[in-house]
Order: C-alpha cells, then sequence, then structure tokens
C-alpha cells in the first residue's frame, strides 16, 4: 500500500524560498564559526546531515567537510537534495554530495548535523545514541533546535512535533548518558515567526555540541 504524502513531502518543490534559505546560511556560518574558534575543523572531514531536507544547510556547509551524506525519510526532499548535488560536486572539486535512504549506506564521519528536526522524533535520546555510533573517534555531533520554554510556534503544515523544545541540562544529560566525552550549548539565533492570525512568535535557536573520546572505537 503506497503511504500518503506527508507535509513536507508537499513541502519539498517549494521549500527552498527566501526565508528559508536565508535562516539556513545564518545557521550554517554560526556552526562554521563555533568550529573554527573550538579549532575543530577537519580539512578532509566527512558529513553526515540527518534529515537533510533539500540540503539548505548541508551546501551552506561546503566548507566544513569534503564528504557529504544528506539522509531524510522524505523522497520528495532527498530528490531535490540529489539533483542540487549534480550540480554542486563539478563546481568544487575534491568534494562530495551524496543523497542517502539508508543510515547503513553511510560509514564513519566526523560531523553529524542536525537543524530543527530533533523535535520531529519521538525518541530523541535514542536516536542520539544511535548516530554516536555513526560519529569517528574524536567526531561530533552538532543539533540545531528550539530551547524548551520559548514561545513555541510551529506553522499547522508540520507534522508530529514530538518535543516543545530541549533544556541545556536534557541535552547535556542524554549525551553524558550515550557516551559522549563533553558537551557544548549556546544560543545562535534569534528569529520571528507569524501564525496565520497575524500574530508573531519570537524564538531562538540553540547550538548543541557533543564530541566523541579521541581514541574512543565505534
Amino acid at each position: 500500500m503506497v503511504s500518503e504524502p506527508t507535509a513536507f513531502d508537499k513541502a519539498a518543490a517549494q521549500w527552498d524560498d527566501e526565508r528559508r534559505t536565508a535562516r539556513a546560511q545564518r545557521l550554517a556560518k554560526q556552526i562554521l564559526q563555533y568550529l573554527k574558534e573550538t579549532e575543530t575543523a577537519l580539512p578532509q572531514a566527512s558529513l553526515l546531515e540527518f534529515g537533510c531536507g533539500t540540503g539548505l544547510i548541508s551546501f551552506a556547509l561546503a566548507p566544513a567537510a569534503q564528504q557529504f551524506y544528506g539522509y531524510d525519510i522524505s523522497q520528495p526532499m532527498l530528490e531535490r537534495y540529489a539533483a542540487k548535488a549534480k550540480v554542486f560536486t563539478p563546481l568544487f572539486p575534491g568534494q562530495n554530495f551524496k543523497a542517502v535512504t539508508q543510515l547503513d549506506d553511510v560509514p564513519g564521519v566526523d560531523l553529524i548535523v542536525i537543524c530543527q528536526v530533533l523535535h520531529h522524533i519521538e525518541n530523541a535520546r535514542e536516536l542520539i545514541e544511535t548516530l554516536k555510533g555513526k560519529l569517528n573517534p574524536g567526531g561530533q555531533l552538532l543539533v540545531v533546535d528550539f530551547p524548551a520554554g520559548a514561545d513555541f510556534y510551529h506553522s499547522t503544515t508540520d507534522t508530529e512535533i514530538h518535543h516543545e523544545g530541549f533544556t541545556r541540562q536534557q541535552w547535556e544529560n542524554w549525551c553524558l548518558e550515550a557516551g559522549f566525552a563533553s558537551t557544548d550549548w549556546r544560543i545562535i539565533y534569534q528569529g520571528t515567526k507569524t501564525d496565520p492570525e497575524g500574530k508573531e512568535h519570537k524564538y531562538e535557536l540553540f547550538l548543541g555540541v557533543a564530541r566523541a573520546q579521541s581514541g574512543e572505537n565505534r
């Protein structure tokens, strides 16, 4: 039986609008700045974006790695990622972008990025543990999402909201319990959304980072 298209499937063709593109550029800039400040950028790094959508974040993070993997459960989103990869890869020799439909198709990577996706995952803590197993020794998991307690607003097109944000303590506990060596957290973005009634909702996004042990075997 063919499943019904999700809200994200239906939105794929119009996903790369001006607002989302500008936000992705700003978020990617903050992530790149963090890697530079902490001196954790690797010149030949590999990067997995979990819940990559059309690749707005992945392609904006081009300076951060050489090998990119984009994973998403929405086939229409992933098709747009793959189409961009065909155009983008030849323009940057030495870099490669690959859309994947199974996490098993992704080897060990140095960086995993999850941008505004974790609140859609029911078993978020379990996912953190799973993704840790994909990291090379010394690798980093970087999550961008909403802090708890904020004016949490999502448009009606969004699906399966399982968490109305996360606390710093929650992030640290989950990551340390999963076996990460250390964590970090900082607010990196402030924005505004307008609901159908015209009311504005101010919101923030945090960058949560978890680092694997340098000499650890996956």
